[in-house]
């Protein structure tokens, strides 16, 4: 029989509530005042100390298999220095989580992307080597050079919708949110089953009620998610989401435009109109249609340009 086990650690004090909502479904009651916190996760009893000793919080595991389970929060006690943030309000989570977020919604062209990532605290080097941010704020050139390589680092999972399919869905009583909602839902779950006991992090598209509305016939159920507005300023693991779907959207154009030998440019603006209407005029409608997302207003503006020209 393996005898307990007794190790104690030290957790930095802004990291409190990162240590805390990861145990949190495993709380249990602990009479010692000194006691800020108490778990029991399998075989394993966790204290965390209300104590601060100069900066740090300690954390004591015992029982069967503590090293294991200690080593991944000794990893969060030393975080590098250089790990910081990269927006005005600054990483608000660093520790283990699933985070997803999307492109391509308001592209006329363009398909939907969604991509979810595990952010694991083996992670947190990358942070500060690539100096990740939202994907928005960083050019393709960029995005091309650092989408293969998040890719490799850190385990997602990604959908993209073609606009063909796009539109069936929208015939089919769809609506662009609820898409959306289904998207993140399933590239989510497919993380969560391999890390259950990480939190869920979701940029905000719609009120967590709606979303609730919008997946409540998932055939994977629901889940604990966190939305919040611009997560991808404050959750590692939503933007480095945001790049791997924004890299995924650009491959997605690129071979586009191989295979009809045409430039399709992004958003849904007057150079979008311009671009519709001479690819339509050299390919036919019938093409076009399938390629870009026939509820936009833009569709109905190239149908009236095509009307004049008759």
């Amino acid at each position: 029989m393996k005898s307990n086990a007794l190790l104690t650690i030290k957790i930095p004090v802004e990291k409190t509530s990162v240590f805390i909502a990861f145990y949190e479904h495993e709380k249990i009651m602990s009479n010692n005042p000194y006691v800020l916190f108490a778990a029991r996760h399998d075989k394993i009893t966790i204290l965390l100390y209300e104590k601060d000793h100069h900066g740090f919080r300690k954390a004591v595991f015992s029982g069967q298999g503590v090293a294991t389970e200690a080593a991944l929060w000794g990893e969060v006690a030393s975080i590098p220095d250089t790990v910081k943030p990269k927006t005005t309000t600054g990483w608000q989570d660093l520790g283990p989580q699933i985070g997803s977020d999307e492109v391509g919604t308001g592209d006329f062209f363009g398909p939907i992307v969604v991509c979810a990532t595990y952010f694991g605290l083996k992670n947190l080097p990358l942070l500060d080597q690539y100096r990740i941010g939202d994907s928005k704020a960083i050019s393709d050139e960029q995005i091309r050079h650092l989408g293969p390589i998040l890719s490799k680092k850190v385990p997602f999972s990604l959908l993209t919708v073609s606009n063909d399919k796009y539109n069936q869905l929208v015939n089919q009583g769809f609506n662009i949110n609820k898409i959306k909602a289904w998207l993140h839902h399933s590239a989510l779950h497919k993380l969560h089953k391999k890390h259950p006991r990480a939190p869920i992090y979701v940029d905000q598209f719609c009120t967590p009620l709606q979303y609730a509305k919008y997946v409540s016939d998932h055939k994977d159920g629901r889940l604990d998610i966190i939305f919040q507005t611009k997560a991808e300023n404050q959750y590692p693991s939503v933007a480095i989401a945001s790049i791997i779907a924004r890299y995924a959207f650009l491959n997605y154009m690129a071979k586009l435009e191989s295979i009809y030998q045409n430039n399709f440019p992004f958003g849904a603006g007057a150079k979008v109109d311009q671009a519709a209407y001479e690819f339509t005029s050299k390919k036919g409608l019938d093409v076009t249609k399938t390629l870009v997302k026939n509820n936009f207003k833009n569709y109905q503006r190239l149908l009236e340009s095509l009307n004049k020209k008759d």
